[in-house]
């Protein structure tokens, strides 16, 4: 899954998703963000069912913050959370400055 992201985005992990959450509503629900590459839910490969978490892409960083600081746990969207996992958090210094 993870290979089908960009190499040099910044990802947020979305924690407590319905089964009913479809890649397509976790992407309107964080269309605002106009760097907004990519939101994949998280599926089982044998039933489809949703795993209960998902991913999104932000090319641009300021995005990526904006959407962290706007969003984190809050309800949204089909109980859409958006939980603190920040995979390139320690490479970028000025997303250190907001949340190292």
């Amino acid at each position: 899954m993870f290979c089908s992201f960009f190499s040099d985005d910044f990802r947020v992990f979305c924690g407590d998703l319905g089964n009913e959450v479809t890649d397509e509503i976790l992407t309107r629900t964080f269309s605002k963000y106009p760097s907004l590459l990519k939101a994949k839910v998280v599926r089982d490969k044998k039933t489809n069912k949703s795993k209960g978490y998902g991913f999104l892409s932000f090319k641009d960083p300021n995005d990526f913050v904006k959407a962290m600081r706007e969003m984190n746990g809050k309800q949204c969207l089909c109980e859409v959370y958006v939980k603190d996992y920040v995979r390139l958090l320690q490479q970028h210094s000025c997303l250190k400055q907001d949340f190292g």
